[in-house]
């Protein structure tokens, strides 16, 4: 393969991967660095340093991962820079690599009469890569679509007739062996591709290629360290994994498939089909095709919402989508208003969400200010520890320059030993899941008594993450355990940390009925129109209940409710009309903040605990 001279349209072409690169590169100065990058930077360090599993942090991701955190740690030693601009030049280094070689790749696949798609492809491959990550660049999932891009369009510029040489090819197979361990289960696309290849081909002995062979090499060298030197993460870890993890964090089918994400998914699929026969790109849409059921296969087997578990399948459809619309739009350039159509169906629910993403993550920036400001006054450098599912604050401990000082990022086992214990779910506890929860408890009260951290942040959010409004409260219960009882004695209560409300809340309000009731049986949802509150008691302190389509709102037949503190003004001021609350004007104001407290659900909410025995300043 070799490169063109630069030409007038070559340095067009590589204007404006510089320009996507450095619009990329102010948009991630300017927002927070992942939870879940934070988190690896700190297990790599802490790895470099000798630390192990179970004993210097227990992180439910196997080994591969961390040690794709650990070259950030060397580079910001060696530039004496911090570890969050170290980790941004390490991951737009490995994608400006996967950008490269996937573009040198792909560029003789496009007919020579047709050469301005090589530039829209190009296009489209960096705004891929270093855009439409959004608040997920760095993550596991956008790291795998780095490494992996690459073998995925050495398979279509082989099967165009095209060769290239032995050691480029176990390059490409090193490559992607390194994305595929991340998390196994993405090998699913592998299967799909190497089975059209034997289909393409009628060969099947077509996977006898330096590329696969490499990399199912690199695979058995793999386990073969993890099960040498990482031996506690076999029989440790993933025993508890299994036992906990998706059964706590895991959505329902529902909230899986109901989702933008698929939705997209779906319109690329149909527009693949409704373009294959005038298609002059069919292998290369096909393995386009094949790679998104595949990646999305992997979203599916997990079945958690999260969008950069999502990542790599929307990435993969959106080059196929972006191809198969510039065919569209040379066949279809004279009828402008169906072009706008069809480009806008294609293009917008991936734009749309990439720009909610970063709206998103700077009103997150906002949010984690009042938990910042806390942290350089009471625990500057200083060690801070946390006790929930969620692990929201690690990027304000992250920014504050305090110190991550616990073993574990969150409570990952909680919300499946909760739900498990719950009527709904009728499950009963085995004694290995005793035995692992018993462990799990101790393990955490050792943190607390040998790393000793100043503050310990805890979760005290009425609706917590992954519970599915079941209620929960993790002191209450993690108090029974003696041993935790001892670790715990050092601390005391200090203050209540809580979100601050979006300042657009008006508009988010999701009820405008305001009912009061002394019985809720008094209330009749079918009979109410829109959403509303319903305040049920007799005295200050009510419960709010939500009735939304005609019912009361539940998740996972569980019924929502809400304590709700009246003032004495407020009160007095309601007049009803069968149970409902008249609005007049002298009421609006006070219905309204009524309607906010009952349907508002704060970020975060954290009782702030401190050591006694640490000496002051």
């Amino acid at each position: 393969m070799k490169m063109s001279h630069l030409t007038p349209k070559n340095l067009v072409a590589f204007s404006g991967l510089v320009v996507i690169i450095m619009i990329a590169w102010s948009v991630q100065s300017h927002l927070l660095l992942n939870c879940d990058s934070i988190w690896l930077l700190l297990v790599a360090k802490r790895l470099v340093a000798g630390g192990t599993y179970t004993k210097d942090f227990f992180e439910v991701s196997p080994p591969l991962i961390p040690l794709l955190h650990t070259p950030p740690i060397y580079l910001a030693n060696w530039l004496s820079i911090n570890a969050v601009l170290a980790f941004r030049i390490y991951v737009f280094g490995l994608a400006l690599v996967s950008f490269t070689v996937s573009y040198l790749l792909i560029r003789p696949v496009f007919l020579k009469k047709q050469a301005f798609l090589t530039y829209w492809f190009f296009v489209a491959l960096a705004f891929t890569l270093f855009l439409l990550p959004a608040q997920d660049f760095g993550e596991r999932e956008h790291l795998i679509l780095i490494f992996t891009l690459p073998y995925f369009f050495a398979i279509v510029y082989r099967l165009q007739g095209n060769s290239f040489c032995f050691f480029a090819e176990m390059g490409i197979g090193f490559f992607a062996a390194i994305g595929f361990a991340v998390k196994p289960h993405y090998l699913i696309p592998v299967v799909l591709v190497e089975t059209y290849i034997i289909f393409y081909t009628r060969n099947l002995r077509s996977w006898c290629r330096p590329d696969f062979i490499t990399m199912m090499v690199m695979f058995v060298v793999y386990l073969i360290v993890v099960f040498i030197y990482f031996p506690d993460y076999i029989h440790t870890v993933i025993p508890i994994v299994i036992q906990f993890y998706y059964a706590g964090l895991q959505n329902s089918w529902s909230e899986v498939l109901f989702i933008d994400s698929i939705f997209f998914f779906c319109i690329a699929v149909l527009f693949y089909i409704s373009q294959y026969r005038q298609n002059p790109y069919k292998i290369l849409s096909t393995v386009l095709l094949l790679v998104t059921i595949g990646f999305m296969s992997a979203y599916l087997l997990q079945r958690t919402n999260w969008y950069y578990h999502a990542l790599p399948f929307v990435a993969v459809a959106f080059l196929m989508a972006l191809l198969l619309l510039s065919l569209f739009i040379i066949k279809h350039k004279n009828n402008v208003l169906l072009v706008i159509l069809v480009a806008g169906l294609l293009l917008g629910i991936p734009g749309i969400h990439m720009f909610i993403s970063y709206l998103s993550e700077a009103s997150n920036m906002k949010e984690h200010s009042t938990l910042v400001d806390f942290l350089h006054t009471h625990a500057n450098h200083q060690s801070v520890s946390y006790i929930g599912a969620f692990p929201d604050i690690l990027q304000a401990v992250f920014y504050a320059d305090s110190i991550y000082d616990s073993q574990f990022l969150h409570f990952f086992w909680m919300p499946g030993v909760v739900k498990k214990s719950t009527h709904s779910f009728q499950q009963q506890h085995s004694p290995q899941e005793v035995n692992a929860e018993l462990s799990l408890i101790n393990r955490l009260s050792q943190d607390i008594e040998t790393r000793r951290p100043k503050l310990i942040f805890v979760d005290i959010n009425e609706y917590k993450r992954f519970y599915s409004l079941i209620k929960f409260e993790y002191l209450p219960y993690l108090l029974k355990n003696p041993r935790f009882q001892a670790a715990w004695k050092p601390y005391h209560y200090i203050t209540t940390i809580e979100s601050p409300p979006p300042l657009n809340e008006p508009k988010r309000r999701m009820a405008d009925a305001l009912y009061l009731v002394h019985d809720l049986k008094q209330i009749m949802p079918q009979t109410i129109s829109g959403n509303a509150v319903i305040l049920v008691g007799d005295r200050m302190d009510r419960t709010a209940y939500l009735v939304r389509n005609h019912a009361f709102f539940k998740s996972n037949n569980v019924l929502f409710h809400k304590q709700v503190r009246l003032t004495e003004q407020e009160s007095l001021r309601f007049f009803t009309q069968e149970n409902k609350v008249i609005r007049i004007v002298n009421n609006q104001r006070e219905t309204n903040k009524i309607l906010g407290r009952a349907i508002n659900f704060p970020n975060y909410v954290y009782q702030v605990y401190q050591r006694e025995d640490i000496v002051k300043p």
